[in-house]
């Protein structure tokens, strides 16, 4: 078996590879102290914190699809009627971040993730990708129909990408760090543009016999956390495969971009009437910043 490889590994990575003789791209990302920085910024109870976990690798794992500095990924949830009420998180240039907004519930005392209709009632999650290079944005819905958040997007993929894609996560709250992993396959027989339709895959024995290996072996093990680099568990994940190309690794950060100047620049665009009204009795305005719980006082 063949690797070649590029880039070392490290915690708070993910990683871009392909299986050249098979048309497949995939992701394979693991978060350590940024999970951890980003859950103690809250008080979560612990299904919170499992759903955070997910969503965040998740979100690295389809943000990083999007070149670096060309744009953002942010998916989002909402509810009126489930126990949580919004889910945030997004990626930009290899920073991720996010918060979750709940209501005071028994579901949430749970260990484990307790039957998503409860957890959410009639939410839906949404998927928009801001592209900084051409100013566009691409925007996908999906119901909150699975059991957990990893299945939800799976049926996004299905629905609104019509890309063949498989998408596995792992988490692990329980041991002295928090963390996170997560893998993504896509089969791209054009190449990167390519887009082949889900209903044109029957004949296609490499693609299937990839996914279900790849499904099963990540199911079976826990091959995504057990391994200590994601190299390794790339060979975990496809023994078989003559050559598995690694292209490279990106570094990844806490992405919460809140500062006074941040601010102060949106504030800037309100009228001073506007700003008049947000102020205290001492003349401030207090910002919070929902993603790392901070407060910030800006004098006008």
């Amino acid at each position: 078996m063949e690797i070649e490889f590029t880039a070392p590994y490290d915690i708070d990575q993910v990683l871009t590879f392909s299986l050249p003789d098979k048309s497949v791209r995939g992701r394979v990302a693991r978060l350590g102290p940024v999970l951890g920085d980003i859950l103690q910024a809250h008080d979560y109870p612990p299904v919170i914190r499992l759903l955070l976990s997910e969503a965040l690798v998740i979100t690295t794992l389809m943000g990083s699809l999007i070149q670096k500095s060309s744009g953002q990924l942010t998916i989002q949830v909402q509810s009126t009627s489930g126990a949580v009420e919004l889910l945030v998180c997004d990626f930009l240039e290899s920073r991720v971040r996010g918060y979750v907004q709940f209501r005071d519930d028994v579901v949430l005392q749970q260990d484990r993730l307790p039957d998503f209709g409860r957890l959410f009632g009639d939410g839906r999650l949404v998927v928009t990708f801001d592209m900084a290079a051409s100013k566009e944005r691409y925007q996908g819905l999906v119901e909150l129909r699975g059991s957990s958040l990893t299945q939800v997007v799976r049926q996004y993929f299905i629905q609104s990408e019509q890309i063949p894609t498989v998408l596995q996560t792992a988490i692990d709250l329980d041991g002295p760090e928090p963390t996170a992993a997560g893998m993504l396959l896509q089969y791209l027989p054009d190449g990167e543009e390519g887009r082949t339709r889900l209903d044109t895959l029957d004949s296609d024995f490499g693609w299937a016999c990839v996914a279900q290996l790849a499904e099963t072996t990540a199911d079976r093990d826990d091959a995504l956390l057990a391994e200590p680099g994601l190299r390794s568990t790339l060979r975990r994940l496809f023994p078989e495969e003559d050559t598995v190309m690694v292209h490279g690794t990106e570094m990844l950060a806490k992405g919460c971009r809140c500062s006074l100047e941040h601010y102060d620049s949106i504030l800037s665009r309100f009228s001073k009437e506007d700003r008049r009204e947000m102020q205290n009795e001492d003349g401030v305005i207090l910002v919070d910043c929902a993603f790392c719980a901070r407060q910030f006082a800006i004098q006008d």
